[in-house]
């Protein structure tokens, strides 16, 4: 077994995580803490306030996440 960070969308920023992520050293790492790269996450119609995603934007959460962990498994020949 192998342990997967998961950062949640709307965690705020991590530092830490940003420099591991940047130089693998965590390459079980999905993070959807970056309003950049996932714009859809953050849009006003998917939040339910400012730390949480309503219904509509957990769907969209639950369908990215969904396909990165198939990602990361086919990645580990799993």
């Amino acid at each position: 077994a192998e342990p997967i960070l998961v950062v949640s969308p709307l965690a705020g920023r991590w530092p830490a995580i940003e420099h591991a992520q940047r130089g693998a050293l965590l390459p079980n790492l999905l993070a959807y803490n970056d309003p950049r790269r996932l714009p859809e996450l953050y849009q006003r119609r998917n939040l339910h306030d400012r730390g949480h995603l309503n219904e509509t934007g957990a769907g969209t959460f639950a369908r990215i996440l969904a396909d990165d962990f198939e990602r990361l498994l086919r990645e580990r020949g799993q």
